[in-house]
């Protein structure tokens, strides 16, 4: 996308570049989903409120090992020093989310330990 189409003060459609070229697309309604970092947000003139401190958050996935204890109701998290850890069952799999203060991936370290493809 490269250019947002206005017409009296609303969003009507969008520029976009293709392969083919540059084309556009209109519409009566346009919606759209935007992150923090959004092109569209820009075009648009739009700021994030700023109501938290901003955080990262990393999702990923592990096969359980032979032998890990059952969770309960399939979920377990916690919260301290500025972090959040969820675990979640996923039956065959465990889906994990760590969220920590914003900007600060870099600094952070994920233990490894043996060779994923043995948890198969």
């Amino acid at each position: 996308m490269t250019q947002l189409l206005k017409e009296n003060g609303a969003v009507r459609g969008v520029r976009y570049l293709a392969p083919d070229g540059a084309h556009e697309i209109r519409t009566p309604l346009t919606v759209a989903l935007m992150d923090v970092f959004s092109l569209l947000r820009r075009l648009a003139g739009f700021e994030p409120v700023k109501t938290s401190p901003p955080m990262d958050v990393l999702w990923f996935f592990a096969f359980p090992v032979a032998g890990e204890p059952e969770i309960v109701g399939g979920a377990f998290g916690g919260i301290g020093g500025g972090r959040i850890f969820i675990l979640l069952e996923r039956n065959d799999y465990w889906q994990r989310r760590w969220s920590f203060q914003g900007g600060n991936i870099s600094s952070c370290t994920v233990p490894r330990r043996g060779n994923p493809q043995e948890h198969r």
